[in-house]
């Protein structure tokens, strides 16, 4: 996958997320190294409260009539499980980090 692609989700992002308000990273197989051509885009959506439902359909619906070939999963940290979260963050890409939401992460 270009750096064109991953610049375009970032923008889009950037157009649509409150900076101040989530973490935003990517995880999964493309940060691991161990992706196919064809593999999705997984994002990682974290702040003190769950995402909220009106960003993440603006977000899906930007992503959707963007150029991105790839399908793009968003996923609200701030829902999963525990285990979950052991394994995702084992290999992260940070695009957005506000200081008090830092924690969070070493938690």
């Amino acid at each position: 996958m270009g750096n064109k692609y991953l610049s375009i989700l970032q923008k889009i992002i950037r157009e649509t997320v409150p900076e101040k308000e989530y973490i935003v990273f990517l995880f999964g197989s493309r940060v691991a190294k161990n992706n196919h051509e064809y593999s999705d885009i997984d994002v990682g959506i974290w702040g003190l409260h769950p995402f909220r439902p009106d960003l993440r359909f603006s977000l899906e619906e930007k992503i959707e009539n963007s150029l991105i070939p790839y399908k793009v999963d968003i996923v609200d940290f701030s829902r999963t499980g525990q285990q979950f979260k052991k394994e995702a963050l084992q290999h992260i890409e940070i695009w957005n980090c506000p200081k008090n939401l830092e924690p969070i992460l070493r938690a």
